[in-house]
């Protein structure tokens, strides 16, 4: 009995990290989706603006 309830805790533990790394990941993934619209608007801003200067 003892040892099922140490492997019982034990379980619960690695499944709330798990969930707290699902969440990180989640905001990791967010951040990198707005950081890259960023970069790809500045990218195209730059794009338009040669276009104009070299005609």
């Amino acid at each position: 009995m003892k040892q099922f309830l140490i492997t019982l805790l034990l379980v619960l533990l690695l499944s709330f990290s798990f969930v707290k790394q699902q969440t990180k990941a989640e905001d990791i993934r967010e951040w990198n989706r707005f950081e890259l619209t960023g970069i790809v608007k500045a990218l195209k801003e730059k794009t338009y603006k040669a276009n104009f200067t070299s005609k």
